[in-house]
């Protein structure tokens, strides 16, 4: 009768070896170490509770900044022109076929990049 030890096949990635004697301990107490599940985060991610009033809704203009329009939909917010200007071009530089636009919430107006 074979022992379970013998039978137990070890399965190791390309270029790894597997850990032996001191190295194996050390793996084992380094998972041990690492907690189980990962907190949530603090900014309002899955599992926290989000405060909706203070929460930016994507399908309203926003009351200040400037924000990249895409197809219609409102994206990132910018503190400048410029800095809105620069992230639509790189973006149509990237993908040409989206409609790409800023919106000015000091004016209510959209410009084109």
């Amino acid at each position: 009768m074979t022992t379970a030890k013998a039978r137990a096949t070890t399965m190791t990635l390309p270029g790894k070896t597997p850990a032996v004697g001191a190295d194996a301990s050390a793996a084992r107490a380094k998972q041990a170490e690492t907690p189980a599940t990962v907190p949530p985060p603090a900014n309002g991610g899955p599992g926290t509770a989000l405060n909706r009033a203070t929460a930016e809704r994507a399908d309203m203009p926003p009351a200040s900044g400037f924000t990249l329009l895409v197809d219609g939909h409102y994206k990132n917010s910018f503190a400048s022109l410029k800095l809105a200007k620069d992230a639509g071009a790189a973006l149509l530089g990237r993908f040409p076929m989206l409609r790409v636009e800023i919106y000015d919430a000091a004016n209510k107006a959209r410009v084109a990049v």
